[in-house]
C-alpha cells in the first residue's frame, strides 16, 4: 500500500497519517478503520482473547519464557523445589495475581485513555513489553500445581513471585479496577498466612470477605507499604542479572540430597 491519499485501483485507500489508517470502497460508503474505538461487552471479550492468543502464539513470548527460565533460573517449581525440568518434568511460567486476561484489559484500558483507537498488534507489543521490562508478575510451576493454582487449591505467596508488582500498579493506576484491587489484596493477605494452607475453607472465607469490600488505590499501596522491602525489591525481575532460583529454594523447600 502506498504512504499517501491516492487511491489504489483495487478499491482500498490507504490514509498517510497512521492514525486515521482505514480500508475505503470506491464501489460503496463502507469504510473500516485500522484501529477499533467502541466496544460492546462481546467485541471486548473477542478482541482480548484474539490478544491472548496472539501472545502466547508468538515468537516474543516464547523467548520470554526461555530467558525466564536461563537466565533467571526459573527450572524450579516454586512450591517443590526438588521437581525441575532436569528430570524430565515441565516448568511452566505462570502469571501471578493478575492473569494474561487481566494485563491483556489493563493495558487496554490504559490505551484507550490515550489514543484514539487501538489494534490487536499495538496491545500485544504492549503487553510483551511490559514482561520483558519485568513488570508483570509470573511464577514458575510443575504441571500439577499449576492446575491446582488455576483451580484456586493453591495460593501463590508474595515472596514466591517474580516481578516488579508495585511498578506495575502505579504505572495501571487509572485502570485497575475494585476486582484488580481485591487479587492483590488477597495475595498479600493470604502470604500473612502458612504458605501451604492446611485449613482451604479458611483461605476461601478470606477470599469472599475481601471480594465484598471496596479498596482504593491509596489503601492498596499502604497495605503494600507494611510487606517487607526486602520481598518486594527482590520480586523484581531483570533488573538483576543473577539467577535467584537458589534463594527461593532454601526458603521454599528441602534441596534435593
Amino acid at each position: 500500500m502506498k504512504q499517501n491519499n491516492e487511491k489504489i485501483s483495487n478499491g482500498l485507500e490507504h490514509i498517510s497519517s497512521d492514525s486515521d489508517l482505514v480500508l475505503h470502497s470506491t464501489q460503496s460508503k463502507y469504510l473500516q478503520e485500522y484501529r477499533q474505538k467502541n466496544f460492546d461487552n462481546r467485541e471486548w471479550l473477542k478482541f482480548v482473547n484474539n490478544c491472548k492468543s496472539l501472545i502466547r502464539n508468538s515468537i516474543e513470548y516464547k523467548s520470554f519464557i526461555c530467558y525466564c527460565k536461563t537466565q533467571l533460573g526459573m527450572t524450579n517449581c516454586s512450591f517443590f523445589s526438588n521437581i525441575n525440568e532436569n528430570e524430565n518434568v515441565e516448568i511452566e511460567i505462570h502469571h501471578a495475581i493478575f492473569t494474561l486476561h487481566d494485563i491483556v484489559e489493563i493495558v487496554m484500558d490504559d490505551m484507550l485513555r490515550e489514543r484514539n483507537g487501538i489494534s490487536t498488534l499495538e496491545v500485544c507489543n504492549r503487553v510483551m513489553e511490559l514482561h520483558f521490562k519485568g513488570l508483570i508478575c509470573v511464577v514458575p510451576l510443575s504441571l500439577t500445581v499449576h492446575q491446582l493454582v488455576h483451580a484456586r487449591k493453591v495460593n501463590v505467596h508474595i515472596d514466591q513471585i517474580y516481578g516488579d508488582l508495585v511498578g506495575f500498579i502505579k504505572l495501571f493506576k487509572n485502570s485497575l479496577t475494585n476486582e484488580h484491587l481485591q487479587k492483590v489484596v488477597f495475595v498479600l493477605e493470604a502470604s500473612k498466612r502458612k504458605l501451604h494452607a492446611d485449613n482451604l475453607f479458611e483461605m476461601n472465607k478470606l477470599e469472599d470477605e475481601i471480594n465484598k469490600k471496596n479498596f482504593t488505590y491509596d489503601e492498596l499501596l499502604g497495605m503494600l507499604d507494611s510487606v517487607d522491602p526486602e520481598v518486594i525489591e527482590k520480586n523484581k525481575i531483570f533488573s538483576k542479572k543473577e539467577s535467584r532460583s537458589g534463594t527461593r529454594k532454601n526458603k521454599f523447600g528441602k534441596k534435593k540430597s
